[in-house]
This record gives C-alpha cells, structure tokens and sequence, in this order.
C-alpha cells in the first residue's frame, strides 16, 4: 500500500499506445487523486495526457512509482533524469507551453464557465426541487466544508459521518431506494458504503434510468491553475462555476419535469442553488 508521504518519481503509463506522462511529489497518494480529478473533469494542463484519457479511458491506464526518493532536494533533479530518458515528442510530457496556447486549451476544456439553464428548465426546478433541510446538513456549515480541501483534510470520522448521511437520507428521510449521490471522484471510494456503491454518479455522467432522489455531496470551487489561466481571458466567479456544477448534475441525473429531493450537505452549495430558486443573483 502506498504511504499517504510517500516521496517519489511516478509514471502515468497509456497501456494501449505505452505513451507516459513522468513526474514527482512528495504526497505520492495525493498526487494521483490530483490527477484524476483534472483528467475526470477534463481539466488537465497536460492537453496530450487529456486527449488520450479521453479516448481510451481510465482502464487503459495505469499509475506507478519510478523511484523512491529520500531527499527532497532531490526530487526535481531525479524527475528531470527520468524525463531525459524518454522521447518527449512520443511521450505526454511537454516541455513548455505557449500563453496562447495553454489558455486557449484550458479554455475549451472548461465548459461548464458558460454552461446555461434556459427558462423553462429553470422554472420546471424551481417548482420541483425539494432541499432538505434536516440536522445532517451540520456537517457543511463551514464556507469550505466538503470541497476538495476539506477531503483532504478530514478525518475517518467525519468522512463515516457523511456516509452515513448519504445512507440516513435516502433511507429514513427521502424513503427512496432509488436514489443517486456525488461527490469528487477522488474521494468516491471513502464515502461508498454498502448500499451506496452502485448509485454514485459522477458530475459528468448521465444515467440510462433518472432517479429523483439525490445527494450532492461536494462544494466546487474552480480549479486556481485554470483562474490564473484565465483571470486575462474571462473571469470565473466561485459561486457561478459552483452552481453551475451543481445544475449540470441535477439536469444529468433526474426527470425535471417530477418532484426532485435533494440533500446537500454543503451550506455554501445549498445556499447558492436556493438564491438561484429565488432569483436572486450570486
């Protein structure tokens, strides 16, 4: 098993073409969920690495250690020798990028910064979205409880806590076993339960079967290496990509046009989608 501090020089390998993407860290295991986050989410700065993703799969794809390394001053210079070794232009790793370039591509990956909810979809919501309100939103009162940080973060505690809550829900408070919950795919496996596994769908996944009993257990925020991209190109509010997130997933996975119950344990989440119902602007 892989040691949360692991410090080392990894590889991300293509198993159908046997292209790979080389680097380093000093949190192995956190790194790797890093990764998969931005390439889930087609976020990745490594465009060549996201393409690929893309086409083949994460079942096509394998992650692994390189070299253990000891000392930290030499984790940049162990990664360069590694990268030295292969042929970059048949590999993922990029040696630099253009400001044009790399902001035009982060721009096209990042969708959801425009993505739109025309009038009858939002009235169909507003006269069908249940929230619930109940104790077990106390888990996200905090303006950064469950976004990525907080997992990090968190202890075994909380994470059960929140599982648990996943279960409550569904179980004594919606009464619905046809149910489906979210959360950063990263973090998917800490929260699933027995009971839970098979409904969880990712923010970007549709569903063959609608199901009107939800749970959206995350608080988005934009990725900071794509604000910076961008801070010249567009302006990307917090609470606008976090709606927006939020409103995809809804529309992906529910029948709109039926009663949708909904826990978010996130109070910042739910506080935006409710203002959104409201007309009110974020």
């Amino acid at each position: 098993m892989i040691q949360k501090t692991m410090m080392a020089i990894y590889q991300i390998k293509n198993n159908v073409n046997d292209k790979v993407y080389i680097g380093s860290s000093s949190n192995i295991s956190l790194r790797w969920k890093q990764h998969l986050d931005l390439l889930y989410y087609k976020l990745h700065d490594n465009y060549k690495l996201q393409n690929d993703f893309d086409k083949y799969g994460i079942s096509n794809f394998s992650f692994s250690i390189l070299e253990i390394i000891k000392d930290k001053k030499d984790l940049l210079r162990k990664e360069q020798n590694w990268i030295d070794s292969i042929n970059i232009n048949e590999n993922y790793n990029i040696l630099s990028y253009s400001n044009f370039n790399g902001a035009e591509l982060t721009k096209d990956s990042y969708e959801i910064i425009n993505y739109k909810v025309d009038i009858n979809t939002k009235n169909l919501l507003k006269e069908n979205i249940i929230v619930c309100i109940h104790k077990i939103n106390s888990i996200g009162e905090k303006q950064t409880s469950l976004s990525k940080g907080w997992f990090n973060k968190s202890n075994v505690s909380d994470i059960k806590q929140l599982s648990n809550n996943i279960k409550n829900y569904y179980k004594n408070i919606a009464k619905d076993k046809n149910f489906y919950w979210t959360t950063f795919i990263a973090y998917q496996r800490k929260l699933a339960s027995s009971g839970t596994t098979r409904k969880y769908i990712g923010f970007n996944d549709i569903p063959k079967i609608k199901y009107n009993t939800l749970a959206f257990c995350a608080n988005c925020f934009p990725n900071k290496t794509i604000q910076r991209n961008l801070k010249s190109e567009m302006e990307i509010k917090d609470d606008v990509f976090a709606l927006n997130m939020l409103l995809k997933w809804i529309i992906n996975v529910s029948d709109i046009s039926k009663s949708i119950n909904i826990y978010i344990p996130s109070l910042r989440m739910r506080n935006i989608l409710i203002n959104w119902l409201d007309n009110e602007n974020i």
